[in-house]
């Protein structure tokens, strides 16, 4: 996220969103707002969608290896 918000990136993001609002046949300013809406919110789902389902994952297995010690105390008459 902090590589995101550096300068360099933020520039080459807001020159893409001019190129592209450039061929939206949109009057006005509409092809830029309709590009930043769609597709600049798409985009940014595609870099947070993966790690939110890294951390989901890593505190589901989380979730199971307590469970499996649990099970495992429960099974040899609790904690020694």
């Amino acid at each position: 996220m902090v590589i995101a918000g550096t300068r360099a990136i933020l520039q080459t993001a807001m020159a893409g969103v001019r190129l592209v609002a450039r061929v939206i046949p949109l009057p006005g300013s509409m092809g830029f707002d309709f590009t930043t809406l769609a597709l600049v919110l798409l985009r940014g789902s595609f870099i947070t969608e993966p790690a939110a389902m890294t951390l989901v994952n890593h505190q589901m297995m989380m979730v199971e290896i307590v469970v499996m010690l649990a099970r495992d105390q429960l099974r040899h008459g609790g904690i020694h």
